[in-house]
């Protein structure tokens, strides 16, 4: 068990070791997530994005899983899937602007939940 690994089963945050991301992709194909974190509310996110960071371990935000394709090699580090959050609520934001760069939904929904986990405590 590495670090980063005790530390999120330290926070009792959900993960999986050498999980198949073909089970949590839309096209269903991909090596393993040498670690993929599975947190429920969007304090766990930001507790396991501040494991991370302190502990310098490298992290990739997986949303929903669709247009995703991963390598037979799988994906290194910490895989943050946001698969069990059902809904983000930002407060606090002044006004958000809509943007002309065309952005796929998938990453949209990635980013939202990763503000929300950065605002979040």
């Amino acid at each position: 068990m590495t670090t980063i690994q005790a530390t999120i089963a330290q926070l009792g945050i959900p993960y999986l070791e050498n999980e198949p991301m073909s089970r949590h992709t839309t096209f269903r194909i991909g090596g393993p997530a040498e670690v993929i974190a599975l947190p429920r509310t969007p304090g766990e996110v930001k507790a396991v994005l501040d494991a991370c960071r302190r502990e310098k371990a490298r992290y990739f935000v997986l949303g929903k899983g669709s247009n995703l394709l991963v390598g037979d090699r799988g994906i290194p580090g910490v895989t943050i899937a946001m698969e069990n959050l059902s809904a983000v609520t930002v407060e606090g934001g002044r006004k958000l602007h809509g943007c002309t760069y065309p952005v796929m939904p998938d990453r949209i929904v990635a980013a939202t939940y990763l503000c929300a986990a950065a605002s979040a405590g």
